[in-house]
């Protein structure tokens, strides 16, 4: 009988995602900080998580836990700025509906 593998003991992308998923509530709990709308903040994490996983997997070994989750945040702080540039944008330009 086998015993389960730790997280080091998987494969590279699965000990990795396993690592993002590990820091998901943090990850929504500043998300919620900076974005009081619920589901806003939860578009951000999910554009965050998103882009993430479609990193590809270093060869050699992972980030640490703090790297992951500095660049996670980094990444909803971008999405933030972005969306509220856009929004600025559109309600400083008025539209003519005559």
């Amino acid at each position: 009988m086998s015993h389960p593998k730790t997280i080091d003991e998987r494969p590279p992308r699965l000990s990795r995602d396993l690592r993002l998923l590990a820091l998901s509530e943090a990850l929504r709990r500043y998300a919620v900080r900076l974005q009081p709308d619920v589901n806003a903040a939860g578009l951000l994490v999910h554009r965050a998580f998103a882009a993430a996983f479609a990193k590809p997997v270093r060869p050699g070994g992972g980030e640490a836990a703090g790297t992951m989750e500095a660049g996670l945040r980094d990444h909803v702080d971008r999405n933030l700025a972005d969306d509220g540039a856009k929004a600025s944008s559109s309600s400083a330009a008025p539209h003519d509906r005559s």
